[in-house]
């Protein structure tokens, strides 16, 4: 089962950059722009990063105050398409939450089982 679900992961990274690519050819030259995120605790996610160089690209996060106030600026075919694009990005993010802890779990229970 844990290997199903890190399959599963690995299909679903590569889903996220699907998605960066076609967002990238829909609002090529735009603020923010989506990118993959792998932390330390190995979870993977796509987030909203905006422009800029030297590490001045800090994340956005949409259903923040700063994320309510950028889409407001957006007309309303862009933002449409803004928010689109984030439904898909925290979909994509909770599936492969959801597997990770899954596996995570298994594991340790499996663990536990061999003390």
């Amino acid at each position: 089962r844990i290997q199903e679900l890190e399959t599963v992961n690995s299909k679903i990274v590569l889903m996220m950059h699907e998605l960066s690519l076609q967002f990238k050819a829909v609002l090529s030259q735009r603020e923010l722009y989506l990118c993959i995120h792998q932390v330390k605790s190995g979870t993977v996610y796509i987030r909203w990063r905006r422009r800029g160089v030297n590490g001045n690209q800090p994340y956005l996060v949409m259903s923040s105050k700063a994320g309510a106030d950028f889409l407001k600026r957006q007309t309303k075919h862009v933002r449409a398409l803004y928010e689109e694009f984030n439904l898909k990005t925290l979909q994509l993010n909770l599936a492969y939450s959801l597997h990770l802890f899954e596996a995570k779990r298994i594991g340790r229970f499996l663990e536990e089982l061999n003390y």
